[in-house]
């Protein structure tokens, strides 16, 4: 038995043979306690599940490597930082922290898969009542997505390769070069990657592990401070430049003094901004902006299972403002 009694206290003591079944899942394995003073490691740093989660994190699960070991099969994610583009109004893209060698893989890219792309169209109810939608636009994460015309499948990239910005050898917006590196499928790294290649979508929809990933790979050798390009293929250019000629920016109205901005201007000069928000009243929000909209941001922490918080109080609807 794991549990022995020590005086008037119940003590864990884990059997010397853990019963672990042939087919148990090796990490899920490593998580649990080898001994008591582990256990009692794990519920002393709190007692909510995030606390546990960050412990089993930061000291369970995957062994630690050692730097020699790191450096001969790792694949770094720090070749490049966030910067300004060098292209006109494209806001930031990936500047180049380091040397990287022609042929190097620039940034692994493990993918999100998302079965079918129309789970990101967003919709709103129309005139007739809720039991009819009418989409309205798509979800920003489609614009760092790639995917094909022919196909309902999207690929979500899950590290900075979304910072790469387009450039083609047709149109060289980066140069006369035309862009310093490409998308591959990946290379070893990635052990399930050549599968999943084999697979039809309803087979991959029934996977619950794996998944596909790409290597953005160096054309040429790219300098230190010099921006990474990538080619989003013809289809994007094209809907690129109906944007671009189609594209106006909303119409000011009397309740807007300002001049379009866009939502960056608007955070980094967030104090002017929220005065055009700010109503002095709790229970009145400004929410006939022409273009902006606040959001909040909520993170439960400790003092949130504090006592008071859990207290109830029958006149909450006559507190005044």
């Amino acid at each position: 038995k794991s549990l022995r009694l020590q005086g008037d206290k119940m003590v864990y003591e884990p059997p010397k043979d853990l019963p672990i079944s042939d087919d148990a899942n090796d990490l899920v394995v490593q998580l649990l306690p080898k001994d008591a003073k582990e256990l009692q490691e794990m519920r002393s740093v709190g007692g909510s599940m995030d606390d546990l989660i960050w412990y089993l994190a930061r000291y369970k699960g995957l062994k630690h490597h050692e730097t020699e070991w790191i450096q001969r099969n790792g694949i770094c994610l720090e070749n490049f930082a966030p910067g300004k583009s060098t292209i006109h109004q494209a806001g930031n893209g990936g500047i180049a922290q380091l040397h990287i060698t022609k042929g190097d893989i620039v940034v692994p890219v493990p993918l999100l898969q998302v079965m079918d792309k129309e789970a990101l169209a967003i919709y709103e109810s129309t005139d007739k009542g809720e039991k009819e939608w009418k989409e309205i636009g798509k979800q920003l994460l489609l614009n760092y997505c790639w995917g094909h015309s022919e196909s309902r499948l999207l690929l979500c990239p899950q590290t900075n390769a979304v910072l790469l910005n387009h450039c083609s050898e047709r149109t060289k917006e980066c140069g006369s070069e035309g862009p310093n590196a490409e998308i591959r499928w990946a290379s070893d790294w990635h052990t399930s990657t050549k599968s999943w290649l084999e697979m039809s979508l309803d087979q991959m929809a029934k996977e619950t592990t794996g998944g596909l990933a790409f290597d953005i790979v160096a054309l040429r050798d790219i300098k230190p401070s010099e921006e990474i390009f990538i080619d989003y293929g013809t289809e994007w250019e094209r809907a690129w430049k109906d944007h671009v000629d189609s594209w106006k920016p909303a119409q000011s109205e009397a309740h807007v003094k300002d001049s379009w901005i866009s939502a960056k201007e608007a955070n980094d000069n967030r104090e002017e901004t929220l005065k055009k928000f700010t109503t002095n009243n709790l229970r009145e929000v400004s929410s006939n902006h022409t273009y902006l909209f606040t959001g909040c941001h909520y993170w439960v922490d400790k003092q949130d299972e504090h006592e008071f918080y859990n207290q109830k109080n029958k006149n909450w609807t006559n507190f005044s403002d």
